[in-house]
């Protein structure tokens, strides 16, 4: 069985715990940017723990959100994200959009942990918090919130590339007011 077969097996338990940590990974997205904000404020050892055991499962979650998105169909409670206004708020947030796209690119991620290496250089040693981390925490708080946003509004994403591929006949988008989806 491959990571694939697990993705697409909702009936088995093992494709059910994945589907629910998907679909939950906004929950872990906000307990990771609440502690990253109190960390860059208040630095203490026992916040460091803390920090530890929700960075963890956050990590784990984005992973597994990846892997969803990027090896599944698009799943019954992925479709019923998916906005009213979708094209709308592809043409609002395109900056979200366009951090989904630099993400993996080599330039944009030697920046941000150059950013990351230069944080405690930059911030002044009297401040003794934790805010030297910010560069990086600031983008994976970024990138968590552009993953769900672009999987909702890929067919109406400016960046992605057009799905008819050598410029013939285009694929229509959906269209998100056909609710016509079975939800049992």
């Amino acid at each position: 069985m491959s990571v694939i077969d697990v993705f697409n097996s909702p009936d088995r338990p093992a494709g059910r715990v994945l589907d629910w940590i998907t679909h939950h990974c906004g929950w872990f997205l906000t307990a990771y940017a609440a502690l990253c904000v109190t960390t860059w404020f208040i630095d203490t050892a026992w916040l460091a723990v803390l920090a530890l055991t929700v960075t963890v499962p956050f990590c784990l979650a984005f992973l597994i959100t990846k892997l969803h998105t990027t090896y599944t169909r698009l799943c019954v409670h992925c479709m019923s994200e998916v906005p009213d206004d979708a094209a709308a708020q592809a043409q609002h947030r395109r900056w979200l959009l366009k951090a989904w796209h630099l993400e993996a690119k080599p330039v944009f991620v030697c920046g941000v942990f150059a950013a990351t290496a230069a944080g405690p250089l930059l911030v002044p040693v009297s401040w003794d918090t934790g805010a030297g981390s910010l560069p990086i925490e600031a983008w994976a708080i970024t990138i968590g919130i552009a993953e769900r946003l672009h999987h909702r509004l890929r067919p109406w994403c400016p960046y992605c590339p057009r799905w008819d591929g050598d410029g013939g006949i285009p694929e229509p988008s959906p269209d998100p007011t056909d609710r016509n989806v079975l939800t049992g």
